[in-house]
């Protein structure tokens, strides 16, 4: 199954798929596909779900690359930031066992929860707000995220 498909069983994200990276607009800057031929389509979940959930720390991008899904979050990365984007994911991963479950169906790649920064990265290696992402399953943040 692909990501289209897989979207398009989710009445309120059905069509919501864009070919390549175009879902993530100008976003796209922060990631680096290995072949451009692998990105396959992509989504705006924040977009897509934020009229049915206004209030929630929604995720923002899902791309299907390589036969892959990765998640894509793209945010400051001050140290403050770290709890908002273990929010996001908590959401990220409650939606997938729950109305996300066909997406959550496709095969994931290697690190597929991805954190790209904007600005300066100011979370430092080895620090307690490192480890709770190294924990979480998150990767990142990095400047520019690389798909394999």
């Amino acid at each position: 199954m692909s990501l289209q498909v897989a979207i398009d069983r989710i009445p309120a994200l059905a069509g919501r798929s864009e070919p390549g990276l175009q879902a993530l607009g100008s976003n796209s800057q922060y990631v680096s596909p290995g072949d451009t031929r692998l990105c396959h389509r992509s989504l705006d979940v924040d977009a897509a779900l934020a009229a049915q959930q206004p209030q929630a720390n929604r995720w923002d991008y899902a791309i299907e690359y390589g036969g892959n899904l990765y998640f894509l979050e793209v945010h400051p990365a001050s140290t403050g930031e770290v709890t908002v984007l273990l929010a996001k994911l908590r959401w990220l991963k409650n939606w997938l066992s729950g109305a996300g479950a066909p997406v959550d169906a496709l095969p994931k790649g290697t690190a597929s929860f991805r954190w790209a920064a904007t600005g300066t990265i100011a979370i430092l290696r080895g620090s307690q707000q490192a480890r709770q992402l190294a924990q979480s399953g998150l990767k990142g943040p990095e400047k520019l995220v690389r798909l394999p």
